[in-house]
């Protein structure tokens, strides 16, 4: 009888476990001609909600060439987040590519540096429709070398 509760856990150790469902990620990023990110071209990225009971997680990424001398030390940017119960959301961004800090998750591919700053942890959305996050490129410079594409990247929780 022992043996065969024991392998009776198990069994419903393992179906539970291949039964977990994983984040779902849903990614939407903007190239720049020529790596140049303009100051003032506004990147703009569209989410269909249709789960409200699951948290999200909202983060910012960037990729940068670091051949390109002049890429800026920094990245200054408003977030602005129009969510489907018609709400805005506008936070500012400071962060710094020589120090970003541990928030920023960094991996690089050849001469291409990958920088992930998140914006929102366990956000919760209450109602079913269009997120939409705005990217406004807040650098005092007009040209913005060395960018290759930004982004948003959006995590369902499960």
């Amino acid at each position: 009888m022992g043996k065969f509760l024991n392998i009776a856990a198990i069994v419903c150790f393992f179906l539970c476990v291949s039964c977990e469902q994983k984040n779902q990620i849903e990614i939407q990023s903007i190239s720049f001609d020529n790596e140049n990110w303009i100051r003032f071209n506004t990147p703009k990225f569209n989410y269909k909600i249709e789960d409200t009971k699951s948290l999200y997680d909202i983060y910012f990424f960037c990729d940068i060439n670091k051949k390109v001398e002049l890429v800026p030390d920094d990245i200054r940017f408003n977030a602005v987040l129009y969510t489907p119960d018609d709400t805005r959301r506008v936070n500012t961004y400071n962060f710094s590519f020589k120090n970003p800090g541990t928030k920023v998750k960094i991996t690089e591919e050849n001469s291409i540096s990958h920088y992930e700053y998140p914006l929102r942890k366990d956000f919760k959305i209450t109602k079913k429709g269009d997120l939409s996050i705005k990217i406004e490129n807040r650098t005092s410079k007009y040209n913005n070398l060395g960018f290759v594409k930004t982004g948003v990247k959006l995590v369902r929780k499960k």
